[in-house]
């Protein structure tokens, strides 16, 4: 009995410990796996990933098109809101939904660059990214296909200006 006594503190040292050292990867029902790595919290679901949160400092951001193998096909929920440190955003060409709030609050972004890719943005995407001066774009036919849910899920609500390819 002594010795399981003066073994717990040892045995929780230990899992304290592995859980800081090794990725932690949790699967909820639907099989999903979860990661932190770097600057991004991601979500893996049949080798497709979503990002699920961004925790680096800001400034300009490029958002993986690859994490893990698998290809990053979209922006949650929430992902980057109140993010007010990221001052431009580049979305890779692999992204072809932004959901709901992904940039809400991003009080500090002035430049998004949104990729042919993208045919969703859901309520609110970009809801309070009031110093938003700048959407780029690299195909007009592409831009006006795009889904948007609510006038703040379009980017051009608060953007002055709509550039295609640089002009």
């Amino acid at each position: 009995m002594k010795l399981i006594k003066r073994a717990i503190p040892f045995v929780m040292l230990l899992v304290l410990l592995i859980g800081v050292l090794v990725p932690t990867q949790a699967i909820d029902i639907y099989g999903s796996q979860y990661y932190q790595n770097g600057d991004w919290s991601y979500e893996i679901n049949d080798n497709i990933a979503f990002i699920r949160g961004y925790l680096g400092e800001g400034g300009d951001v490029v958002i993986p098109s690859e994490l893990r193998g698998c290809k990053v096909t979209g922006i949650y929920l929430s992902a980057f809101e109140d993010e007010s440190a990221i001052t431009s955003l580049v979305i890779p060409e692999t992204v072809t939904t932004i959901m709901e709030y992904a940039f809400k609050g991003c009080s500090g972004l002035t430049s998004v660059t949104i990729p042919n890719s993208v045919t969703k943005i859901w309520e609110g995407a970009f809801s309070g990214c009031v110093a938003l001066e700048r959407v780029e774009i690299s195909d007009l036919f592409a831009w006006c296909k795009i889904s948007f849910k609510d006038y703040e899920s379009n980017p051009l609500y608060y953007a002055n200006h709509l550039y295609l390819n640089g002009i």
